[in-house]
């Protein structure tokens, strides 16, 4: 997703804000458009591990080879994310137009990839900066609105 489509999600949060119950349609076409212009594949230490399960790989060499390790700057967490690749900075498990960790094994493909079109956000009443440990906040969850796919199924 690029900077101008995620700044007017945060700006337009309720628009895309979906219930656990609301229904949508997408239907994936395995095109592989939604591994392309990303930048922002984040990985969860489940998904480090099962990486490194399907590439046969140490949890370290999945981390050296595909990704960037950084303090979130808002969080002040570690945050491991995929580095896209080329002009198009697309991801680097793709192979054509296909996932190479779901050709292995779906079960075993990043959970922002497994939950696509449906992205997650941390809503809370505090700004960022003024949030401090165990400030209430709550999961939302969003649809993407993806540009790929079909809609005929629901």
């Amino acid at each position: 997703m690029e900077k101008d489509q995620r700044h007017e999600l945060i700006e337009n949060l309720d628009k895309y804000r979906i219930g656990i119950d609301d229904v949508f349609a997408f239907k994936c076409r395995s095109c592989g458009k939604c591994c392309r212009n990303r930048e922002d594949i984040m990985l969860n230490s489940r998904d480090v591990y099962n990486l490194a399960t399907a590439l046969e790989m140490t949890n370290k060499q999945v981390i050296e080879t595909y990704c960037e390790v950084y303090i979130g700057q808002e969080s002040r967490m570690p945050i491991v994310r995929l580095m896209p690749k080329g002009v198009n900075r697309k991801c680097p498990l793709l192979t054509g137009d296909r996932c190479s960790i779901h050709l292995v094994n779906p079960a075993l493909k990043p959970t922002v990839c497994a939950s696509f079109p449906i992205g997650r956000v941390v809503a809370s009443e505090h700004a960022p900066e003024d949030m401090k440990l165990g400030s209430p906040y709550e999961i939302q969850y969003i649809f993407n609105g993806a540009t790929c796919g079909s809609a005929k199924r629901k």
